[in-house]
């Protein structure tokens, strides 16, 4: 194993789990080590002020990225996702920091790390939001610490609600949201929550249940509720402006909860690995908020922009659990 990289690896308390191959150890440790460039970035000064442009931020990174797959003879397969997007590693990373709290934008549009000591306990230690100094270890892009500063819940910090599957779709599916359209129901494929399959394999010409998803050939999507008439009744679903916000794919929130209230419900498995790290393996993609989060807690597998498979840490496991439970996935494997 490379010096170089067994002393980045102690200095993240980043360990090789049992039969983990180099590469994907590597891999891991310089995803972390990028992530953790990009917030001591933000302590550059230039003229007094602190911060960063995003545009230096950027390059930077990038050319660090390079150094390890020339040094570490890493695969680039494992940052790999457009190759006709420039900065797509770091761009992705800024924006997971910029959504979670971690960076902010300046009147210069200028990247700045928060510095007002969030934490959130999370079993391994406590989740530091921001740039902290010393005493540090990281999980995936999440940074920790060992004593909480300004300690807040996870479902505060992430801000979203923790009401239960049948008050979530109460919600969305008020009556007197709904109205008929004229609409062909069969120019329409309708999600089918009764399916154990992922959400993009369980869909139907016919509506199943009683409360649905329509989509249409140009993936203009409906909720559909059928009333007591057995009429198909329509509320559009706004599509997302911007599908890098944290509030964005918030479809997929609903899909796992039809499914959880269908007797079908997406499915995480926790795999131990050994003593200290599992694979957490999801049947379907998460929304933005969950994945981000996720982010925080976990390695993506093998690929930066992996959005199913992650390595986790054992002990985060509950936190992990109590996250996606939240939103009506069925935990399996965890001990």
């Amino acid at each position: 194993m490379n010096k170089l990289l067994n002393i980045i690896a102690n200095d993240l308390s980043i360990v090789q789990y049992f039969r983990e191959s180099d590469n994907d150890f590597t891999y891991r440790v310089c995803y972390s080590a990028l992530a953790l460039w990009m917030l001591k970035l933000t302590s550059s000064r230039e003229n007094g002020v602190v911060g960063i442009s995003k545009q230096t931020q950027s390059l930077k990174i990038e050319e660090l990225l390079l150094q390890y797959q020339e040094y570490f003879k890493l695969n680039p397969s494992f940052f790999a996702h457009d190759k006709n997007k420039e900065h797509m590693l770091s761009r992705h990373i800024r924006r997971v920091y910029e959504e979670t709290g971690y960076l902010f934008s300046d009147e210069n549009n200028h990247s700045v790390a928060a510095n007002y000591g969030r934490t959130i306990c999370a079993t391994d230690g406590n989740l530091f939001f921001g740039n902290p100094e010393s005493g540090y270890w990281m999980n995936g892009l999440g940074i920790y610490c060992p004593t909480a500063v300004n300690d807040v819940d996870l479902f505060e910090a992430m801000l979203r609600d923790t009401l239960t599957i049948d008050e979530y779709i109460t919600v969305k599916y008020n009556p007197l949201d709904f109205e008929e359209r004229d609409l062909d129901v069969h120019e329409l494929n309708f999600f089918d929550s009764t399916r154990p399959k992922p959400p993009s394999s369980s869909w139907h010409t016919e509506q199943i249940t009683d409360k649905s998803i329509a989509r249409n050939n140009n993936w203009v999507m409906y909720r559909t509720l059928i009333d007591e008439t057995h009429q198909i009744l329509f509320k559009e679903e706004p599509p997302d402006s911007d599908k890098g916000r944290l509030t964005s794919f918030e479809i997929r929130r609903l899909y796992c909860a039809l499914k959880a209230k269908y007797g079908a419900p997406i499915i995480a498995w926790f795999n131990r690995l050994d003593d200290l790290y599992s694979q957490i393996r999801i049947s379907a993609q998460l929304p933005n908020r969950e994945y981000y989060f996720m982010l925080l807690f976990a390695w993506p597998e093998q690929n930066a922009f992996n959005r199913t498979k992650f390595i986790c840490k054992n002990n985060i496991l509950p936190t992990v659990a109590r996250m996606l439970c939240n939103i009506g996935i069925e935990i399996r494997g965890y001990e």
